[in-house]
Parts: structure tokens; C-alpha cells; sequence
């Protein structure tokens, strides 16, 4: 318990000094549209009418394939909780990474006990190429997600590295872990059901007997989210329509057999992004998300460090694999690798290849799926002193490469929100104080440019005819108490 308090120290304070120049950045487009649907509510009840978000919303209408409705429990209670705080949400963003991180401790520590695990969640911690979800306040759920997929991975190695009967507190983790990820992104339903398998069959394969009820239970997931994904179906209109640049629908016979290469194309750009940071950059623009460039040169020596840096990990990995420890953690690695091709392919079905790779918080579960894979394979207590010296100064500087990196673009982040943050601040303090008079209302009659943009907003599909509804942000986030005729007070 000692170890794990220290690392939850560890972990919130890298996350901390890291992150909190961006815990600035203001609501932007998926938020923004969501606010547009509560017009003003915070009612818990009203959120938790979304909860199937593509069937219920009325503005931007579109991948109706999607069902989270454990995402969108989670916004109904930041809505309740935070309303239009901007700052608040990304503060518990940033919460769930540290859960997320200090999850992963917990999990590297039942793979394999080693002094190796808490370098290895702070280097997840920190790393460049993910850190857009860890600051975009809409995409709590994905964070939620990675978390209950990192608890189910835990139950999963306890269940697949013991020889005993299976403890039914473990299954029930298993099956409620994994459960809750599935409803939060459905990426993580391949990963259940893969999961189930393994189990059930690592059972077989070493003679351990269990009953109905926890056979059941591995399969509960999956089996779960098939009967709610049931019901979703039902309810929307368009079910393969996805608005992309390509214009292929879902399932689209182009789409689906492109599936694959896409798929082996996405990982190798992302791997190099995770082990060449230096090679990535993001550039932040108010209420939009971040713009990402990659460019690679011989003549920096920033980039040539880090390539050494790569070659020296490799190098190490290497001569930290063995074959018998690879028995060991073989159902899990098998989990891992079919995992990453899944939610890959989940990605590059319903988007275009270069929509994916331009999309940064994709890269966050595929990051965390890596990490792990890459900590099952390599045994650090294999290598003699000075190897494992070197191991330890190699990944040091990995931590300081990805958490400056990440630093210097969080700064940035910070810098470019601050003027808009500190005005919706302002007038969140003034709603704040005023809210509580019966009759309170409230205009702003000249709107700050880049502090207060206009929002478009359409009903129905973006394919659909009928014009765009235009609104200023402030009119969304403050739209019960927002009048602009006779309005009690002008801001």
C-alpha cells in the first residue's frame, strides 16, 4: 500500500507540472455542440437524456454507429458538476489521467514486479503524442475508458498467471471493468471479447474448473454491450452514415477491405511518433483543436539525440526478451497485439487515413496498449548491472525528452487560451454572483473577437438541406440566464 501512495504522489505530480500551463484551454466544437443541446441545463436528468448521444442530439447529427453511454454519464455529471468551467473540467481530465497512470502501476506491478514500473507509468504520464485528450474536456469518457480497460487487464493476468481456481472478486472485476469500458468506447469491445476467450481457454488448457456463473461473467461484457447495441440501432436513422472528407458510408465494400492496410499504416506512423516526439509538432489555436506537423531532419540535433535514444531502447529490449518469460506473459501479449489491430480498425473504419493520423487524442489508448506490450516483453532483472545502469539512464531520458516536449506544448497551449479563458472567467464569475436573483438575465452587446467566436450550429445531418443556426459561444453556455432583449444586466 506504501508503494502505491508514492506512486500516486509521483504520478499527480509529473501529471501536475506538466499539464497545468494548458488547464486553461476553453470549451471547443464537440463540447460547445453538446452545451447547445442542454441549452443551459445543468440538471443531471437532462444529461442523462443523452446518454445515447447519437440517437438524441438534434445539432450536427451524424455517426450513428457510435454508442457510449457511459461517456456521456460521465459529461452529464461534469455538466451538473462544472456547468460552464471551463478550468474545472480540464482539472478532472486531468484526474482521470492520473487514474489512468497510476492504474497502469498497478497493472505493471502484477506483470511483473519490478523497479522498472513506476519509470514506465511516468514515461506513459508524460508522453507527447496523446496529450491532446488529457486537456480536451469532451473526452473524459475516453480517459474512462483506458482506465476500466487497464483494471480489466489487471483481473485479466491475475486470472490467466494463476493455476488456482479463479477467485470470483477477481471475475467480477473482469467482467465489471471491462463492462464499463465497452460502454464508454466501443474500441474496447473487441478487446473484452478477446479477453473472455483467453480466459476461458487458458482454463481449459491447465484443467482449472469453474462454474456457469463465472463463464458467464467473462463473457458479460460483450454480451451486455450486443443487447444495449441492440436497442441503439432502433433508435437512430442513418446508421452507416459517417460525415468524412471521402464520403464512404460505414460499410462501404472500398472502405471495409481498405480497412486493413490502412490499419498497418496508422500503427507504423503512430509508433514513430511515440518513439520520435521530437519529429511531432502541435500548434494550438483558440477553440479549435490542435493542428499536427511532422517533419524529420538529419541536420537536428535534437532529433539525431532522440533517434540515438531509440536505438539505444531497442538495444535493451532486446537483450531484456527470454523466451521463458514470453510463456508467461504470452496470453496477454496475444490480448495486446489484437487489441491494438482492433481499435485501429475501429478508427480507420469510420475515418478516412488521413483524418486518423491528423486526429491527435487517437493516439492515447494505442500509447497505453504499447506501453504495456512493451513492458511484457522486456525483463529488466535479465540484464547484467551495467546493461541495466544503461537501461535506467536510457529511459530517464525518454521521461525528460516526451515530458519536455510535452511541456513546452502545454506552455503554448496556455499562452494561446489565455486571453479567451480569462473572458468567459469573468463572466462566469459574474453569472456566479448574480444567478441567484429570481429574475436575472444578462446580455453582451459587443462580443471580443477570439474571446467570444460565433458557434454554427445545424439541425440534422451536415448532408441534410436547411440553413445554419448561428449562436456566440457565450449565448450556449449561458443560455438559461442569456437574454439578448431586455435582459436585467449588460456585461
Amino acid at each position: 500500500m506504501r508503494r502505491l501512495w508514492i506512486a500516486a504522489i509521483v504520478l499527480a505530480a509529473t501529471a501536475f507540472f506538466v499539464y497545468r500551463p494548458a488547464l486553461n484551454r476553453v470549451f471547443l466544437m464537440d463540447q460547445i455542440w453538446y452545451f447547445a443541446e442542454l441549452n443551459g441545463s445543468t440538471s443531471l436528468a437532462d444529461g442523462l437524456r443523452l446518454y445515447d448521444y447519437a440517437a438524441t442530439r438534434q445539432h450536427w447529427k451524424g455517426d450513428d454507429a457510435l454508442f457510449r453511454p457511459a461517456l456521456f454519464v460521465w459529461l452529464a455529471l461534469g455538466n451538473t458538476l462544472f456547468s460552464y468551467h471551463h478550468v474545472a473540467w480540464n482539472v478532472a481530465n486531468l484526474a482521470l489521467h492520473v487514474l489512468v497512470a497510476l492504474a497502469l502501476f498497478r497493472l505493471l506491478i502484477a506483470i511483473r514486479p519490478s523497479a522498472a514500473a513506476l519509470p514506465v507509468a511516468v514515461l506513459f504520464t508524460v508522453l507527447k503524442p496523446p496529450l491532446e485528450l488529457v486537456v480536451w474536456n469532451h473526452l473524459g469518457g475516453y480517459l474512462l475508458a483506458c482506465l476500466f480497460l487497464v483494471l480489466g487487464l489487471t483481473a485479466f493476468v491475475r486470472l490467466t498467471t494463476s493455476d488456482g481456481p479463479p477467485a470470483n472478486r477477481t471475475v467480477a472485476a473482469f467482467a465489471g471493468s471491462f463492462t464499463i469500458a465497452a460502454f464508454c468506447h466501443e474500441g474496447m469491445v473487441p478487446i473484452a471479447l478477446v479477453a473472455a476467450v483467453t480466459t476461458w481457454w487458458m482454463f481449459r488448457r491447465r484443467g482449472v474448473r469453474v462454474n456457469a456463473a463465472q463463464v458467464a461473467a467473462l463473457f458479460a461484457p460483450v454480451l451486455l454491450f450486443a443487447v444495449g447495441y441492440g436497442f441503439h440501432v432502433e433508435r437512430v436513422a442513418r446508421l452507416t452514415y459517417v460525415d468524412r472528407p471521402d464520403a464512404q458510408s460505414l460499410f462501404q465494400s472500398s472502405n471495409v477491405l481498405g480497412v486493413f492496410s490502412r490499419s498497418i499504416d496508422v500503427i507504423g506512423g503512430w509508433i514513430r511518433e511515440v518513439a520520435l516526439p521530437t519529429v511531432v509538432t502541435f500548434v494550438p489555436i483558440v477553440f479549435e483543436r490542435l493542428i499536427k506537423r511532422t517533419a524529420g531532419s538529419w541536420s537536428s540535433k535534437l532529433q539525431i539525440g532522440n533517434a540515438l535514444l531509440v536505438t539505444g531502447l531497442i538495444a535493451t529490449m532486446v537483450r531484456g526478451f527470454a523466451r521463458t518469460e514470453m510463456r508467461r506473459v504470452a496470453p496477454l501479449v496475444v490480448l495486446i497485439v489484437a487489441g491494438l489491430l482492433a481499435y485501429t480498425g475501429i478508427i480507420c473504419l469510420g475515418r478516412a487515413q488521413r483524418e486518423v493520423l491528423e486526429i491527435t487524442y487517437y493516439l492515447y489508448p494505442f500509447s497505453l496498449l504499447v506501453v504495456i506490450l512493451a513492458y511484457s516483453l522486456v525483463d529488466t532483472t535479465r540484464l547484467q548491472t551495467s546493461a541495466r545502469v544503461a537501461a535506467t539512464v536510457i529511459l530517464a531520458a525518454f521521461i525528460l525528452l516526451h515530458g519536455s516536449q510535452t511541456l513546452k506544448t502545454t506552455r503554448e497551449m496556455g499562452r494561446v487560451n489565455q486571453d479567451a479563458s480569462a473572458f468567459l472567467q469573468r463572466v462566469s464569475a459574474f453569472v456566479d454572483a448574480h444567478k441567484s436573483e429570481p429574475d436575472f438575465t444578462f446580455a453582451i452587446l459587443q462580443h471580443p473577437k477570439g474571446m467570444d467566436p460565433e458557434v454554427a450550429l445545424k439541425v440534422g445531418y451536415p448532408d441534410e438541406p436547411g440553413g445554419i443556426q448561428t449562436k456566440f459561444l457565450t449565448e450556449i453556455l449561458f443560455a438559461r440566464y442569456y437574454r439578448p432583449e431586455h435582459p436585467k444586466y449588460v456585461f
